[in-house]
């Protein structure tokens, strides 16, 4: 209710357009997913995502040509590609324990 209230949705919708708009069309679907996947580190939950950047991947879709299809494929990607790499992703962590791994060696 804040987040539309203070009008963070559509600051949020203007910059993120303007700079994915900013490359080639053809990589317009790898600009959400680099969008995605930075957002991703700031919320490591997936239903929390999901409930945060969808209702702003759907329009900024729709802002800068895309397929909704398409703006839930980087949701996906970026979650997944994110969960492999952010040390915020608590079963990352949790696995990377129990195999006796560190992060910064599973990083390399």
């Amino acid at each position: 209710m804040i987040f539309n209230t203070a009008g963070l949705m559509d600051t949020i919708l203007y910059y993120s357009s303007q700079a994915i708009d900013a490359i080639p069309a053809s990589m317009t679907a790898v600009g959400m997913l680099f969008f995605q996947i930075g957002l991703n580190f700031l919320v490591p939950s997936g239903s929390g995502q999901a409930a945060l950047t969808m209702p702003l991947m759907a329009p900024l879709s729709d802002l800068v040509g895309v397929t909704r299809q398409t703006a839930v494929l980087a949701f996906q990607f970026g979650d997944g590609i994110s969960n492999i790499i952010f040390p915020t992703s608590g079963y990352l962590i949790a696995g990377l324990a129990v195999a006796g791994a560190p992060w910064g060696k599973w990083i390399k």
